[in-house]
């Protein structure tokens, strides 16, 4: 589709004529594919070049079906768009500067920047991931399970009712719904929408959001303001008015002119001609004050099951039948009122005698527990498994866990002639396999 000619007016006017032309044939060009790889579940048969601002980011030479590639069932990458990866800078800075305690994604589903941050943050670091859509909710609770950080929950509640909790944040990032024209090359839903009309829209909206943000961020505390958009309304306006209300301070990241981003007059934009990667903004600030982080110490009983090797490191609860864990010395925010769609690692599903009691997908991934026979499949059975369908052989009765090129896939009940499925039925493929 062609470019809504608004918007072309605006974006080439303040390109300039030099590089109109580049623009417009980079929108016509073929989008560059990405991954990123996570850190804890080496994965080295996927050829590719890294990308400059993020370790673990991979462009590959084309895109595969990532469906029929076990390794991304089991979390050891996520396919995300490569300019958006720049928000490790961001979050290197912070690191530079402070320990946070507890991190907020605001508007975190599918889950890209909520694994990203996963794989950045410190052990401690407690990461509260959020999204007020049930919907994207879920899907953001699987791919926050499948990446595999042990102190991660998921909440589902709007920016301004999570702020009305009472939760505080160390660090926030507010990847912040927007009018979508950094993804015109990729999606031409987001063309057909796109009017003048609906960047007012999502700058009043975001202008909310970031209010909310702003209430929960601790003193002295970061936050990353982002968009997938290059109107200016929706960018470096919303940081100018947020900075001049509160006094915040714009951090200025001094990335490489290598790296192609523009330097607007708050924050960063990645275009389509200048970097290899769909449209993208982001900018740093600081809450005025001292640094103090606001703890929220773990609550629970002990975990009292032998699955786990060192159980006196984590403290349990309970939720209907099912039990969730976090790491003892790591925090919580349970005695807060909101709705915990993921309240912490799940461990357990069912009450009731050891052997009627299913340990859960995630309690393998985190815990390899050596309580378990392991059983390495092929790809084709791996493929059938994450199909839902039942496996047929001789196996030890009991729990086994499964696994593919020496990553987890789950756990199977054995009754000695086959092993039942007890991969999460949402999870599955749906495709047929070819």
């Amino acid at each position: 589709m062609d470019l809504p000619e608004p918007f072309t007016s605006r974006i080439l006017k303040r390109l300039g004529s030099n590089e109109n032309q580049a623009f417009i044939a980079e929108f016509y060009s073929t989008p560059a594919i990405s991954i990123r790889l996570n850190p804890k579940r080496q994965r080295t048969d996927l050829d590719g070049h890294n990308t400059p601002w993020a370790e673990n980011g991979l462009y590959l030479p084309h895109r595969p079906e990532f469906v029929f590639d076990p390794a991304w069932h089991a979390g050891a990458y996520y396919v995300q768009e490569a300019s958006s990866m720049v928000i490790e800078q961001a979050v290197l800075k912070v690191l530079n500067e402070i320990h946070p305690q507890v991190a907020l994604d605001l508007c975190a589903a599918p889950g890209g920047k909520s694994t990203h941050l996963a794989a950045l943050l410190p052990e401690d670091c407690l990461l509260v991931s959020n999204e007020p859509i049930p919907k994207r909710n879920k899907v953001l609770v699987e791919n926050v399970l499948k990446w595999g950080k042990p102190n991660s929950m998921v909440t589902q509640a709007y920016p301004d009712e999570l702020a009305s909790s009472g939760l505080q944040a160390d660090f926030i990032l507010v990847d912040a719904p927007c009018s979508g024209e950094g993804m015109f090359r990729k999606d031409n839903q987001a063309i057909q929408e796109w009017s003048a009309e609906n960047v007012l829209a999502c700058a009043e909206r975001q202008k909310g959001i970031l209010d909310s943000a702003w209430e929960m961020l601790s003193p002295g505390g970061f936050l990353v303001y982002s968009t997938c958009t290059f109107a200016p309304e929706e960018n470096e306006n919303q940081l100018a008015r947020l900075i001049k209300e509160t006094n915040g301070k714009h951090i200025d990241l001094k990335l490489p002119e290598a790296w192609g981003f523009e330097e607007r007059s708050l924050g960063y934009a990645a275009l389509f001609h200048r970097v290899k990667g769909e449209g993208f903004y982001f900018a740093l600030i600081q809450k005025p004050g001292d640094f103090s982080s606001t703890l929220y110490p773990g609550k629970g009983k002990s975990f009292e099951n032998d699955w786990i090797a060192h159980p006196e490191d984590w403290v349990v609860f309970r939720k209907g039948e099912n039990e969730y864990g976090l790491p003892r010395n790591h925090l919580n925010i349970h005695h807060l009122n909101l709705k915990f769609t993921l309240p912490g690692l799940p461990l357990i599903l069912g009450q009731g005698p050891k052997e009627h009691v299913a340990p859960t997908l995630p309690f393998a991934w985190n815990f390899n527990a050596s309580a378990f026979p392991k059983l390495e499949l092929n790809k084709e059975d791996a493929l059938n498994w994450l199909k839902g369908n039942v496996l047929r052989g001789q196996f030890e009765k009991g729990w086994i866990g499964l696994w593919y090129n020496g990553l987890p896939l789950g756990m199977g009940k054995s009754a000695g002639n086959r092993l039942n499925n007890h991969y999460p039925k949402s999870w599955r493929i749906r495709k047929d396999i070819v």
